[in-house]
């Protein structure tokens, strides 16, 4: 996505040739060992003695470890552009990786939880999604990615952002049961309200909403501080055709309970933009 929507600058493999856009993130050809859901698996289960940064020489890209990474590094190694992201992705793993992912599945096989923080655990067949490459119908049940894997990557962002405060956008990730509340109505909105406190929210220039609408996962993003509220949807055929009445009690909430209760009270006048300069899904 564009420079508005970035959470984080990134390190990079500076072998990489240079690209024009900025922070995009894109789809790239699938071929070798794809590495989907690399990131969540370098994240869940890493030794403390990796170092993501060593030089590679194979012009591979190296894993991101919230256990090693420092913030004087993330700051000066620059963002990723969509060629980076593309070029990571059908990347094939390295040897450290490989040995995280045997890893992973012993864990699997033995039905223990992965995660060092009980609030970040989960069971290996929650994780699978994310490493497999669909080969025939995409809506079957085996690819979709659950609310706990999505809710839990958000919560390791926000962690990672605590720990490195320079290096990171100042921001908050709402639970996905936030939505499944408002849209189904089990909780009022003063209800929902009621659960946030305003020290968690206060000066948070980016908000994130997840939502999971018939199987599809969608984006609602609030940019406080350039008074912007975006949707991203990655299906072109629901953004015009579906989910409006979805958008609007979100909207509403954000914009009539949450905001103005953190002092924004012109959020009714903020531009809402269902987002076209984003992937899309093929």
């Amino acid at each position: 996505m564009e420079d508005h929507s970035n959470v984080v600058e990134v390190s990079k493999n500076w072998n990489r040739e240079e690209a024009n856009s900025s922070g995009d993130i894109a789809k790239g050809s699938i071929k070798n060992e794809p590495n989907h859901g690399r990131n969540i698996t370098a994240l869940i289960e890493i030794p403390k003695d990796d170092s993501p940064f060593n030089n590679n020489k194979s012009g591979q890209f190296q894993s991101l470890s919230s256990e090693s990474d420092n913030e004087i590094t993330l700051k000066e190694q620059g963002s990723w552009c969509k060629e980076d992201v593309r070029a990571y992705l059908v990347s094939r793993f390295t040897g450290k990786e490989n040995k995280r992912l045997n890893r992973w599945k012993t864990n699997e096989l033995i039905g223990k939880l992965i995660g060092r923080d009980k609030e970040f655990c989960l069971m290996g067949d929650k994780l699978v999604p994310l490493l497999m490459v669909p080969h025939a119908d995409e809506t079957r049940k085996e690819y979709y990615i659950g609310d706990s894997v999505v809710n839990t990557f958000f919560k390791l962002l926000k962690k990672r952002s605590d720990r490195f405060p320079k290096a990171y956008i100042n921001h908050y990730s709402f639970d996905s049961q936030i939505a499944t509340s408002l849209i189904q109505g089990s909780r009022s909105e003063h209800e929902v309200l009621a659960w946030f406190k305003a020290e968690k929210l206060r000066g948070a220039h980016k908000l994130f909403l997840p939502l999971c609408l018939s199987a599809h996962w969608v984006l609602f993003y609030v940019n406080t501080k350039e008074k912007k509220i975006s949707w991203l949807d990655s299906n072109p055929s629901s953004r015009i055709m579906s989910n409006n009445v979805e958008q609007q009690k979100i909207l509403l909430w954000f914009t009539t309970f949450l905001l103005p209760e953190f002092g924004y009270n012109d959020a009714n006048e903020w531009p809402f933009v269902v987002r076209t300069d984003i992937p899309v899904q093929k």
